[in-house]
């Protein structure tokens, strides 16, 4: 588990899915990313493929908790999940993040995002690190541009276009 001054970032438990799919059927959610809201079935998919990086590769996504009220905000993290991205950055360590509506505007994804990256480092070493974000998406790619991601390139993905970041090796965060 990470704390941050007011968010803690724990693993997923199977409590957890109803608030993970309910965040996945969120129109300012899947807008950019899967465009259409998740089934069940993908939701169920992604908590298992959460739980399976953490077993596998020793890092994943957090449930991201309000830590005053312990109310679930979002899920981030960092995740290798071997997308079929022409072309790909070939790095391990893919950022995302995911913050509900309600919670968008308050700085949790930044605070969130530094801990993930901080905590990263402080177990690897200083590495590089990559997210894909729909053009689109302005809050995100401000996000992205506070942590020194900068634009590589476009790429495909799912038959669409996706701009890809990547951050400086050796950052400290």
């Amino acid at each position: 588990m990470i704390e941050t001054s007011r968010l803690k970032l724990r693993l997923h438990k199977l409590e957890d899915f109803e608030f993970s799919h309910a965040l996945w059927n969120q129109p300012r959610v899947y807008q950019y990313i899967s465009k259409k809201p998740s089934s069940v079935h993908q939701s169920w998919g992604r908590l298992y493929n959460y739980l399976g990086h953490w077993q596998i590769r020793g890092y994943g996504y957090f449930l991201v908790e309000e830590k005053i009220s312990g109310t679930p905000i979002g899920e981030m993290g960092l995740a290798d999940f071997q997308r079929d991205l022409t072309p790909s950055p070939n790095l391990p360590y893919e950022a995302g993040w995911v913050i509900h509506p309600e919670f968008h505007g308050k700085g949790f994804a930044n605070e969130a995002l530094e801990a993930i990256l901080r905590w990263n480092n402080e177990r690897v070493g200083p590495q590089p690190y990559w997210c894909m974000i729909d053009a689109k998406n302005t809050a995100s790619i401000k996000l992205a541009a506070k942590f020194e991601f900068n634009l590589t390139n476009e790429a495909i993905y799912n038959g669409e276009k996706i701009s890809v970041f990547v951050s400086p090796t050796g950052k400290a965060y």
